[in-house]
């Protein structure tokens, strides 16, 4: 598939973040609705911080204007969709924990299945029958965990990411303007997208990965990360 370029030096980390959040909320999503999108949520992460930090807002806001928009009305289908997303990527550190050296419990090299990762994720609700429970599962590998194979290795970078912070006690925060968290989500994408093909069984999986280019400066100094850039 052709390979997802993200230049720092061309696009806020704000853009950056929204294209992302929303890669994984819609796979599927169609161009022409993609930039609606990423303004309704770009607009509520800064709704949002303009309630949590209003001393911060305006600084943010003249740092980067691509936080600004008025565009809210798709806000709860993208949190709806990206939590589902976030169980994506949990489902993929499930089908690869024995291929990455610091994931446990390990599996003592049985395979596990789509199926049974998909179970251990979405378990059977309070009074559904087997009958239901057994549709409900096939409708969400269908409809949720395919679609993202293009973009697994990201949610399960995101998941990952927030698992580490758990261990070290702390919540997971996405934050919009911190191009470090956004570069560090894209290196971790990019290391597990090699697991998931190394990993017997994920072939369909693996053939459908993006390949995702971080470009951090097209020439000359680079002031993200001090380097004097030649080519």
């Amino acid at each position: 598939m052709t390979p997802l370029n993200l230049a720092p030096y061309r696009l806020d980390p704000p853009e950056i973040a929204a294209f992302l959040h929303i890669l994984l909320a819609y796979p599927t999503v169609k161009p022409e609705r993609t930039k609606k999108l990423i303004e309704s949520i770009r607009s509520d992460r800064f709704a949002m911080l303009r309630h949590d930090a209003p001393d911060e807002a305006p600084l943010l806001l003249e740092q980067f204007p691509a936080l600004a928009g008025g565009n809210r009305t798709e806000r709860k289908g993208i949190i709806a969709n990206f939590e589902e997303a976030q169980r994506v990527g949990a489902v993929v550190l499930v089908l690869i924990r024995d291929t990455v050296p610091s994931l446990h419990p390990r599996t003592g090299g049985k395979r596990i299945s789509i199926d049974f990762a998909t179970r251990a994720l979405w378990p059977r609700l309070p009074g559904e029958d087997r009958e239901r429970y057994e549709y409900r599962l096939h409708d969400i590998e269908r409809r949720q965990i395919r679609p993202r194979y293009p973009f697994a290795h990201l949610a399960a970078a995101l998941a990952y990411l927030a698992r580490e912070r758990a261990a070290s006690g702390k919540d997971m925060a996405f934050y919009y303007t911190d191009l470090g968290f956004l570069r560090r989500w894209v290196a971790k994408a990019n290391e597990i997208a090699g697991y998931i093909r190394a990993t017997g069984g994920l072939e369909r999986m693996a053939e459908q990965l993006v390949d995702i280019d971080w470009q951090e400066c097209r020439t000359g100094f680079c002031p993200s990360t001090g380097i004097l850039m030649r080519y």
